[in-house]
């Protein structure tokens, strides 16, 4: 009996024994070979290009054997599986869930450089991803949600000037279109509140695009026009004002709202450059005598290289535009005319006649601060007013 007893835990012991040899529990003193079959698996599966699952192998890896000479060759893995499969989701139009991937990669740090997945790689990526992604929802006149993705292009850390430049005028091409959509839907109202958010934030030629403007407001009647302009003027949108206002007189000639528009445009002009730009004051030079039967003369010689446009605001409403002059150039700072010097005969110059009173002046210069002013101006005075330009400091 007491032979019995002994031999049957010899058996047990030698199955376990076999067991433990053969079995999963020989992992314990071979970690090394299972973090091998891991990476092995990994790199099949990744070769496959079964990113998923190559990338689930690698990270247990990692998780399970830390001190695994594959340790490191299992990052690698990792960061090339990650870039190579967003660019298969960016390819194919898949954009959320490839953004989902590089997230993950800048979260967790999977870069390697010489595999030339860097940091800044990843944020070109995120910035292909964002573009091309605003893209697809512009085309699918999801407007809106093509914005949002543009922005996020530009809120990137790392982008070129390229893509930056890009994402600027897909937000300003969305709002276009958007509006144009608008239009043709019969949505005027809100077809001119997404055109005034281009014309207010986006770019600041917008307003004077006289082709871009026919596509929105050439459809619309001029007394939508004329109350929707007078409108932005009041909130002070004047870039949007003066377009439409300017659109009644480009599309709609006929109307009766024509000379009305062409008056505001030019008070418009005046005060966007009082209220809104920052701005120089100009002065009203001395005066002479001169009978003009009861008229006031004003002359303005423009001895620069810009185009001048001069707006007059008060018992009479006055454009005047003087070309650029050749000849003239930027004055140096320390430069003053002498006391009897006169401005070169060569210059370009206007001259008006005005009814006497009290005007709202502006000047505007192309790439020069404009220039704001109050006049009085008397009967029977003729003004010579002598443009030019110093240089800054």
């Amino acid at each position: 009996m007491k032979k019995k007893f002994i031999a049957i835990p010899i058996v047990v012991v030698g199955a376990l024994a076999l067991l433990f040899a053969a079995g999963p529990i020989a992992d314990l003193l071979d970690p090394e070979r299972e973090a091998r079959e891991l990476y092995e698996e990994a790199v099949r599966l990744y070769e496959e290009r079964n990113y998923g699952l190559a990338i689930e192998k690698a990270e247990m890896l990692r998780n399970k054997h830390p001190d695994s000479k594959y340790f490191i060759d299992a990052k690698i893995l990792l960061v090339e599986a990650y870039a190579e499969w967003s660019d298969e989701l960016i390819k194919s139009g898949n954009y959320e869930v490839a953004i989902e991937k590089l997230q993950t990669m800048s979260d967790r740090n999977y870069y390697w450089v010489a595999s030339g997945v860097t940091q800044e790689f990843v944020m070109e990526r995120f910035v292909v991803c964002y573009y091309n992604w605003g893209v697809m929802l512009q085309g699918e006149e999801k407007f809106e949600e093509a914005i949002e993705k543009y922005g996020q292009v530009i809120e990137v850390e790392y982008h070129s000037p390229g893509n930056l430049t890009a994402a600027e005028d897909g937000i300003q091409s969305c709002y276009y279109e958007w509006a144009k959509a608008l239009v043709r839907d019969g949505a005027f109202n809100e077809a001119l509140q997404k055109y005034s958010i281009l014309l207010e934030v986006c770019a600041s030629n917008w307003h004077e695009n006289k082709e871009k403007a026919e596509a929105i407001l050439s459809h619309m009647s001029p007394d939508v026009l004329f109350t929707s302009a007078t409108k932005f003027r009041e909130v002070r949108k004047f870039n949007s004002s003066i377009t439409l206002y300017k659109g009644i007189v480009w599309f709609h000639g006929g109307s009766v709202y024509v000379q009305d528009a062409e008056k505001a445009v030019i008070e418009t002009e005046i005060e966007k450059i009082y209220f809104n730009e920052e701005h120089g004051t100009m002065s009203l030079p001395s005066g002479s005598e001169k009978e003009l039967g009861g008229a006031c003369e004003l002359t303005i010689v423009n001895d620069s290289p810009y185009v001048v446009t001069v707006f007059f605001s008060g018992p009479e409403t006055v454009l005047i535009t003087i070309n650029a002059s050749p000849d003239s150039h930027v004055k140096a700072l320390t430069w003053m005319p002498f006391f009897f010097e006169q401005a070169p005969e060569e210059a370009e110059r206007e001259t008006c006649i005005l009814t006497p009173g009290n005007y709202k002046v502006a000047f505007k210069i192309s790439e020069i601060t404009p220039s704001y002013g109050e006049w009085s101006l008397p009967s029977d005075t003729s003004y010579n007013l002598w443009f030019y330009i110093k240089r800054g400091y």
